[in-house]
């Protein structure tokens, strides 16, 4: 029974800036957040299609059911991956071992779907779940929400239509995914940009991590022609690759830490070659209990490689770069961020760095 004398909060439309446009500040880190979507959902491709004023992006992960976008997608700031039962359904078909997965969600925060509205007014979801062969499919005008800031957010009716067919189709013709068409664009994606969303792509997911497939390939009919004079990382069409380990192989010194709850190993190589190792007790848990850290040291014959394999100068790709679960976490390592303070100190005086 509710107490006469409480009070409910009433949350307005108004929220859906604050947790989507507000939040998502940067057109590039609203496509990570769908990107790694698509990997949470168990996708070995996402392919991202710029046409003019829209935005494609379509996966061939699991894909969601009705019920799936009632009371997940549609539950704002709501998140399965976070309290476990986000792959229940999988876990009990034992048919499904394709998608039994090992990963970590890249997501967990329950607001990455508002991307979509941080890159475009309109939305039109389509998605098939792997044991069905319908496709639900929604439509959302994000402008209803800004028409009247006294109303309620769940007030809000969105058109949902179940299809047996549909014009677009998933990656490597799937019978499940989501594909997401984003239209009347809030900014314009012109060569320069989409060649620089692909640079960020590439840094992304962890170069060290398992070689588990999830390819992200960039269409855009628009630039095919002009990639044909244009070196491979200048393209715009095709799938995206970082071949920063092709590099880091090649002449460097390293230094390898990995840290489980006991243990602390250290391992110093140069040029291949393993010539320091010691193992610690980790004094550092239970605050830090697992992580894994590579360090490189590019000499000069290596810098060269560096700027003819990645077309780009070593001091204009970027630092130290810190991955949670696979993925990036922005800003860090960015040419033009210093949140480790790293710059600081090789500023402090001579060798003193």
């Amino acid at each position: 029974m509710t107490h006469p004398n409480t009070i409910s909060f009433d949350v307005k439309t108004g929220m859906k800036n604050i947790i989507g446009r507000d939040l998502i500040t940067d057109d590039y880190i609203a496509i990570f957040e769908l990107v790694k979507n698509s990997y949470d959902a168990h996708a070995k491709r996402v392919s991202i299609t710029f046409e003019d004023d829209k935005i494609i992006i379509s996966d061939n992960g699991k894909g969601m059911s009705e019920n799936d976008l009632r009371s997940k997608w549609f539950a704002v700031a709501y998140s399965a991956k976070k309290d476990g039962s986000e792959d229940d359904d999988i876990r009990k078909d034992t048919h499904l071992n394709n998608l039994k997965s090992k990963r970590f969600y890249a997501g967990a925060k329950g607001v990455g779907r508002f991307s979509c509205d941080r890159l475009g007014n309109n939305l039109i979801l389509s998605s098939s779940k792997y044991d069905e062969t319908v496709i639900n499919q929604i439509i959302v005008s994000w402008r209803e929400f800004e028409k009247d800031s006294k109303e309620n957010f769940q007030d809000i009716k969105i058109p949902y239509e179940v299809l047996n067919d549909y014009k677009l189709k998933f990656p490597d013709s799937s019978i499940s995914g989501t594909i997401l068409e984003i239209s009347n664009l809030n900014s314009v994606w012109d060569e320069d940009k989409i060649i620089k969303l692909k640079h960020s792509l590439e840094k992304l997911i962890n170069p060290f991590s398992s070689d588990e497939e999830f390819d992200i390939e960039i269409k855009c009919e628009k630039y095919k022609e002009s990639d044909k004079q244009k070196s491979q990382r200048q393209k715009i069409n095709g799938f995206v690759k970082n071949s920063i380990l092709e590099v880091l192989n090649l002449k460097t010194t390293q230094i390898e830490l990995v840290i489980n709850n006991k243990k602390v190993v250290t391992k110093l190589y140069d040029r291949g070659t393993l010539i320091y190792h010691i193992k610690e007790d980790n004094i550092f848990s239970p605050i830090i209990t697992e992580a894994k850290i590579n360090l490189y040291f590019l000499n000069r014959s290596a810098k060269v490689q560096f700027g003819k394999i990645m077309d780009i100068e070593p001091v204009n790709y970027g630092n130290v770069f810190l991955f949670k679960n696979g993925f990036r976490v922005q800003p860090y390592g960015n040419s033009d961020d210093d949140s480790w303070g790293l710059d600081k100190r090789k500023q402090q005086g001579y060798n003193s760095f």
